[in-house]
């Protein structure tokens, strides 16, 4: 989860789901990623601080069933 965390707020002014894309640490592809954000009910152009520490659990959750 604080990879994930990390992943989200690492790249100023990106899109939660582009820097998830773009960090080395989260092994999944672009599809996998909106797939996961759009689990939550969100849309894949939000930002990473929108989200609480819940959602953020929701969001490691999915990956973690993912793999």
């Amino acid at each position: 989860m604080f990879r994930l965390i990390r992943a989200s707020f690492n790249q100023r002014r990106k899109t939660l789901q582009n820097g998830l894309n773009n960090s080395p640490e989260i092994p999944f592809t672009k599809e996998q990623i909106t797939e996961a954000i759009e689990s939550l009910g969100l849309g894949p152009s939000v930002r990473g601080e929108a989200l609480n520490l819940e959602q953020f659990a929701a969001l490691s959750n999915y990956f973690t069933r993912m793999k």
